[in-house]
């Protein structure tokens, strides 16, 4: 049994900290003493001090959990996560959880109906990653499937998936038709497209590409270091174009493009 002495407001975390003599009984919301009529000179047994701190401690749980969600929606595993990496008891977590969603503060069908709708229409993102990210945030397949179906048509994927192509295009423009467009296919990959999406997205990709000059200056920078590194070797004419041609090829240039290179090479030695 222990009887109550002191009441006092910590100015710092706003907490009604409760003695009994010189002990230190709990911290409590300033609502819930109301609620409990806690005051000086209340006697609490045994009992009613455990029931007290659980209360004390829900309050919090759940104070802490409202703060959490009001900077955006959350998932019931973030909230769930939230509260336990601030030390909640799980039976504490759970009549918080159960008090959040009787009052409408989370609902993953409402998340993953907005999530889906926000990231198909604002972001890069397909629809692979888009179901992946909510699976991490606690929301299955099942859950997420008739909000992907609705705004993540292939239609929709394949348009948002050329865009990015066409961007990833000109980034990768000093890279060789085979090296770029298996950059862009890793690349459409990782944001979470198809493979019936990608080839889709890749069948717009210049395959020629021979009209970039930082292209063709990429080019004639990996001759002049092919042909630096073999000439070294004292080859015959013949096995020196060969090794020529084979490192270019290896860099991904096709073969019209790599005899066209050492046509330009001969012409310049013969000059």
């Amino acid at each position: 049994m222990k009887t109550i002495t002191e009441l006092k407001i910590d100015k710092k975390t706003k907490q009604v900290q409760i003695y009994s003599g010189e002990e230190w009984l709990m911290d409590m919301d300033p609502e819930l003493v109301w609620e409990l009529g806690l005051k000086n000179g209340s006697v609490l047994e045994e009992e009613e001090l455990l029931v007290a701190k659980r209360k004390s401690e829900e309050k919090k749980a759940y104070n802490q959990s409202l703060h959490y969600l009001t900077f955006k929606d959350r998932t019931v595993k973030e909230v769930k996560d939230h509260l336990k990496d601030k030390g909640h008891e799980p039976v504490v977590i759970t009549v918080v959880m159960k008090k959040l969603k009787e009052y409408g503060f989370v609902d993953d069908q409402r998340y993953a109906a907005q999530y889906v709708k926000d990231k198909s229409s604002f972001s890069d993102l397909g629809r692979n990653r888009i179901s992946a990210d909510l699976e991490k945030r606690g929301i299955s397949k099942e859950q997420s499937l008739p909000y992907l179906e609705e705004y993540c048509c292939e239609g929709s994927e394949l348009e948002k998936a050329k865009d990015l192509a066409v961007k990833l295009d000109d980034r990768f423009e000093r890279l060789p038709y085979r090296q770029k467009v298996d950059k862009i296919g890793r690349r459409l990959q990782d944001k979470g497209y198809s493979w019936d999406v990608i080839q889709g997205a890749l069948a717009g990709i210049d395959g020629e590409n021979k009209e970039s000059v930082v292209y063709q200056q990429e080019l004639e920078k990996n001759l002049h270091k092919a042909v630096e590194k073999n000439k070294r070797k004292k080859l015959d004419d013949r096995t020196f174009q060969s090794k020529v041609a084979q490192q270019l090829m290896r860099k991904g240039y096709a073969w019209d493009e790599v005899q066209e290179a050492l046509r330009r090479l001969d012409t310049q030695v013969n000059d």
